[in-house]
């Protein structure tokens, strides 16, 4: 099975083939960390993934993080890894 990994930056496109989905996530949050834009993964059947819809697909849920103030040590709010 292949996967087709797609992203922006500003007006170019770029694309990138791999073989596994391991290595398709891979090359997707690569992308992202570097500033490209509507990072996507696509399979041979045509279904569009998000790298983070990959992610949890794999691996599940991430589990949820607290932001701590650092004047206080309280926890400000709950946000999601």
């Amino acid at each position: 099975m292949g996967f087709t990994v797609h992203a922006r930056l500003s007006a170019r496109r770029f694309t990138y083939h791999r073989i596994s989905l391991l290595s398709a996530l891979e090359q997707s949050l690569s992308l992202e960390a570097s500033g490209m834009a509507d990072v996507h993964i696509i399979n041979e059947n045509g279904c569009r993934r998000t790298a983070a819809e990959v992610y949890e697909l794999l691996f599940g849920p991430r589990p949820a993080t607290k932001q701590i103030d650092d004047q206080s040590g309280r926890a400000v709010r709950a946000v999601a890894a």
